[in-house]
């Protein structure tokens, strides 16, 4: 689950990337980052082909500072072993514990690594800079995790603890649990989450995905102070009951506090966390009841994506005019799908 300031990171950039207003850089910077792909043969990344960019300065970052980012330094790739997944692991502690204030686990505490009983079945999509860390492996600075469901198999869900997630398992496709998202205090100037879109964006392509579903969070763990924004989520985004999550009844909290004709629209919309607006630019419903999350201070509601809508909705805001980042999706098409967890069967 992301923390309350990366979901605004995380949410800014799709609103940006859906009214077609990517800064300048990060355009330029997803065009050029060429494929750093995992070669198969050797275990070594290999660049694509593709012009050399303008190299650009590297300063040491201060507190709170984005580095300036070399395109030719980021690989997207899914983790190949666990040592990559301990680095994930680890930039999440940092990130949700030790910035957000979320509350650890005295294993957690003792490993500083955010981790749990699902970090084994899951797919764990990376962006590593080889600039930073190990030389040879370099250093994870954004991650995601993403758990499918598999044929004949009865599959576990991380969202299954707040949410009934039974009509979407009944489905006649594959679905994907979404989750963990992170990203380094430095690399957030919208390049590395831009990348971890398009790698979901392929993952989706390449399992032939038919629906994305996860938790989005509003700060704080008091439903009173939610009941306008909450109602505003329930009578203009509830999900069709075909998809329709809900949830746990011990957990459930009502969404219908505030009467339809007493909410403003335009007032609740500016006042929703950035990621829950940028999910339903892309097509989200919202699942019926929240959910209050102790551990990490937050009221949680779900979030259901059908992926071909989003994905064309995605695809359409990552056109600029006269340009497009089709050289970056290409960067994403080479992601080693067949690395890391991909092809492995887990039976709960």
């Amino acid at each position: 689950m992301a923390s309350n300031e990366f979901e605004s990171k995380l949410g800014t950039l799709v609103e940006a990337l859906h009214t077609r207003a990517v800064e300048a850089d990060a355009a330029r910077v997803v065009e050029a980052v060429g494929a750093s792909v995992k070669n198969p043969r050797d275990g070594g990344f290999i660049p694509a082909k593709r012009p050399k960019p303008r190299p650009v300065p590297r300063p040491v970052p201060a507190a709170g500072k984005v580095v300036s980012l070399n395109p030719d330094d980021l690989v997207v790739k899914l983790a190949d072993d666990l040592s990559e997944i301990e680095q994930s692991q680890a930039l999440r502690y940092r990130v949700f514990y030790e910035e957000m204030g979320a509350h650890p686990t005295a294993e957690m505490t003792r490993l500083r690594r955010d981790l749990d009983n699902f970090d084994e079945p899951c797919d764990h999509l990376l962006i590593i800079d080889r600039k930073r860390g190990d030389r040879k492996r370099g250093e994870v600075v954004g991650t995601y995790r993403l758990l499918r469901s598999q044929a004949g198999r009865k599959q576990k869900f991380y969202s299954a603890g707040e949410f009934d997630i039974s009509p979407l398992l009944a489905l006649d496709e594959p679905v994907l649990e979404l989750g963990r998202a992170c990203v380094a205090p430095e690399y957030r100037s919208g390049v590395v989450l831009r990348l971890l879109w398009q790698g979901i964006a392929e993952y989706v392509r390449r399992y032939r995905i038919g629906l994305m579903f996860g938790c989005a969070s509003f700060p704080g763990t008091d439903p009173a102070k939610l009941g306008e924004p909450l109602s505003y989520l329930y009578h203009h985004h509830l999900a069709p009951p075909t998809i329709r999550v809900k949830a746990l009844a011990h957990r459930y909290i009502d969404m219908q506090g505030t009467e339809v004709a007493r909410i403003d629209r335009a007032r609740v919309n500016a006042a929703l966390p950035s990621i829950i607006r940028g999910y339903l630019c892309l097509g989200a419903f919202i699942g019926e009841g929240a959910v209050i999350d102790e551990q990490f201070n937050t009221i949680d509601v779900s979030v259901v994506l059908r992926a071909r809508r989003a994905l064309r909705a995605f695809a359409g805001a990552t056109t600029t005019r006269g340009a497009t980042t089709a050289r970056g999706a290409t960067t994403v098409r080479s992601l080693p799908l067949a690395a890391g967890t991909a092809g492995r069967e887990h039976t709960s």
